[in-house]
């Protein structure tokens, strides 16, 4: 293999989501990703996906950061009242 002199290496692994665990439970976009609506929530209720493993990921850390504020306000209010959008009630 060639050598590149460099000060510092970033790997990025991977574009794929692993998103094994949701399959069958959740609603999965063409490419794996899970879809969920804007607070994080997937069409299984109590389910929640952020980062990269969701559709319309940022692929950013700063991104999945934000995702993950707005699952455990979702999350929060879940366990409060047990309301998900679109469950059949």
């Amino acid at each position: 293999g060639e050598e590149i002199a460099c000060a510092a290496v970033f790997p990025f692994i991977g574009m794929s989501p692993n998103s094994t665990l949701a399959a069958g439970q959740a609603e999965l976009a063409a490419d794996g990703a899970i879809r969920t609506d804007a607070a994080m929530r997937t069409t299984a209720k109590g389910l929640f996906a952020v980062g990269v493993v969701r559709a319309g990921a940022a692929f950013r850390a700063a991104g999945s950061a934000d995702d993950g504020a707005a699952a455990a306000q979702a999350a929060h209010s879940y366990l409060l009242d047990g309301a998900w959008p679109g469950a059949a009630e």
